[in-house]
């Protein structure tokens, strides 16, 4: 018995390793070009290649992030703020839509799923916003996104009065 659920394990695994591969596989083949020249240092090419990407709607919030964090590490501190806030005004959107859409996706495929985002890349949001107004010297409006990151670390995470929460 214990050989048909190590094989049942291996198989549901092997299951999961493939739809998680999967997901937003276009999208991540598109984007490939511009992450492989962030890495290289060739910033300009990269803003360049993530606005050809032309992602799905489901993948959206992902190219969004993608966008605004390679407009950050170019220097168009701005135009990376206003990426990023499209991008978490996507990212609330996508979290308050019914959960029964969301059951019915996940039993069906998580390719008809919108990308909604893990909480830590979502509270990434406002930390890169914030260090776009610290290098604009805009110390008012890191502030405001630092009160973010505080409500959404809160939101997710549990109260910051909370130490054991880590």
């Amino acid at each position: 018995m214990n050989s048909h659920l190590s094989r049942f394990a291996t198989l549901c695994l092997a299951l999961a390793v493939l739809t998680l591969a999967s997901c937003s596989s276009t999208y991540m083949k598109r984007a490939e070009g511009a992450h492989r020249a962030l890495h290289h240092g060739d910033y300009k090419r990269a803003v360049k290649l993530i606005e050809d990407a032309k992602p799905a709607q489901k993948d959206m919030l992902l190219y969004l992030m993608d966008k605004g964090m390679i407009l950050h590490v170019a220097g168009r501190y701005e135009e990376s703020n206003k990426v990023l806030s499209e991008a978490e005004e996507l990212a609330k959107g996508i979290r308050s839509k019914s959960v029964s859409r969301e059951v019915g996706a996940t039993l069906g495929s998580e390719e008809a799923t919108e990308y909604s985002g893990d909480r830590h890349e979502v509270v990434m949001i406002p930390v890169i916003r914030m260090l776009n107004y610290i290098m604009m010297d805009d110390w008012n409006g890191a502030l405001v996104e630092v009160r973010r990151v505080e409500n959404l670390a809160g939101d997710f995470y549990g109260s910051s009065k909370n130490f054991d929460n880590a």
